[in-house]
């Protein structure tokens, strides 16, 4: 069983949360985890301001391979992962989501199960 976690992370704390989870997921005879984060959306000029975003994502490009329509058709499962926008999810998981409408109307996605978690932020 192919489980995919899907997440976005500015600084890798989302990142972290994703890595707990998928410890989980391994504890899970026959499970296999398949970790993606959804590409960076923000223009360079506006990461260039803050250094802990600058640094942030090298080293996760490095350590997770950016998500791809085709990885979700091959998951049995999905669980998505973001910070906490406004209440909503972050622009760039959204932007993803908002890419995978071919899928729905391809009837891909029945019967894969879902699962979304976001990280609360209380102050900075």
């Amino acid at each position: 069983m192919k489980i995919l976690i899907v997440f976005y992370s500015r600084y890798g704390n989302t990142a972290k949360l994703a890595e707990g989870i998928a410890e989980g997921v391994r504890q899970v005879e026959g499970a296999e985890v398949i970790m993606r984060k959804v590409r960076e959306t923000a223009p360079p000029q506006v990461i260039a301001r803050d250094e802990k975003w600058q640094n942030a994502p090298d080293e996760m490009a490095q350590k997770y391979p950016e998500a791809t329509l085709a990885v979700l058709e091959e998951a049995d499962a999905i669980i998505f992962g973001s910070p906490t926008r406004y209440g909503n999810v972050s622009a760039e998981l959204k932007l993803f989501l908002d890419t995978t409408s071919p899928f729905w109307v391809q009837g891909k996605l029945i019967d894969k199960v879902a699962e979304v978690t976001q990280r609360l932020l209380k102050g900075r």
